[in-house]
């Protein structure tokens, strides 16, 4: 097999850091390259053109890059996402690279989605940022309809975290809050669900995706082990041997629980293992974090 280059968009962000940083160290690819916003600002006009000349027909993109979900954005987080999503397409089309992958999420199924969404179930947005997803989705399923030799996976990962998540409402963000001293605090009683995936885990779902000859059209990358937001704040509690109180605020909008499934893990990763449970992905974000503490980091 030939050793392929990749190049990683958003490769300053959680997602993007944790797969330049494994991939780096994995043999099979020739060299790895990080491109942040600072680097190529992928919502301006000549960005398409910016980004071929940084692949070929032998390279991997990896698109990690977006506006992010924040509870105060609104219909601009369309604008940003699209145009991004634009000049990915253009750059397929204008290159024809190996293999992309574009990290999307699971807000494309929105609040309502009935059961467990899996890769086939409709799409059903209630945000703008999840109609941003759907569109840049559907963008680059059109590029790769007219440039057939690229191969698409679009990636939808669960909440995924770990020692360099600066996302606030996450486990790791709960550990975060606990470390500087902080109580931590609930949307209502916490009781909403969601599947919580360690990084190592969303890092090695992709790394076998990237080796896969017949990788599926959509992946979603979750850990199979569901729990609420109050599970996850009491079970850092819990590590770091601390009792509560945990604090309440009220709810902006009802409690959703929002847990999808995977029909397609088991043709990616044959073999892997039962899925990591939320207290050891937890002890392996503390000893990581307390580690970067005494490094001075």
């Amino acid at each position: 097999m030939n050793r392929l280059p990749i190049v990683i968009l958003g490769h300053s962000g959680f997602l993007g850091g944790s797969l330049v940083r494994a991939l780096t160290q994995d043999s099979l690819y020739s060299k790895v390259v990080g491109v942040s916003s600072q680097e190529l600002d992928l919502t301006k006009d000549s960005a398409g053109i910016s980004l071929a000349r940084l692949l070929s027909q032998d390279s991997v993109l990896i698109v990690c890059a977006g506006k992010l979900k924040r509870p105060t954005d609104g219909f601009g987080v369309l604008a940003p996402n699209l145009a991004i999503a634009t000049a990915v397409a253009e750059a397929i089309l204008l290159t024809a690279p190996k293999k992309v992958l574009f990290v999307s999420t699971g807000s494309v199924f929105g609040d309502h989605q009935p059961g467990y969404p899996v890769e086939t179930s409709p799409l059903s947005p209630t945000s703008w940022y999840g109609t941003a997803k759907v569109c840049s989705e559907q963008i680059l399923i059109e590029a790769v309809r007219q440039e057939p030799n690229t191969q698409l996976t679009i990636v939808r990962p669960s909440i995924v975290y770990g020692a360099g998540d600066k996302n606030h409402y996450t486990p790791s963000g709960f550990l975060h809050a606990l470390l500087r001293g902080e109580q931590l605090t609930l949307w209502g009683d916490g009781s909403e669900r969601r599947d919580f995936l360690f990084i190592d885990d969303f890092v090695s779902a992709c790394c076998a995706l990237l080796q896969c000859h017949c990788a599926p059209p959509v992946l979603h990358v979750c850990g199979g082990i569901e729990a609420s937001y109050r599970d996850a704040a009491e079970a850092c509690l819990k590590l770091l041997q601390q009792e509560g109180p945990i604090l309440r605020r009220p709810r902006s909008r009802p409690a959703v629980d929002q847990v999808m499934r995977s029909c397609e893990m088991d043709k990616v990763q044959p073999n892997s293992s039962v899925p990591r449970p939320l207290s050891d992905g937890l002890l392996l974000t503390l000893r990581e974090l307390r580690s970067a503490n005494a490094l001075g980091f």
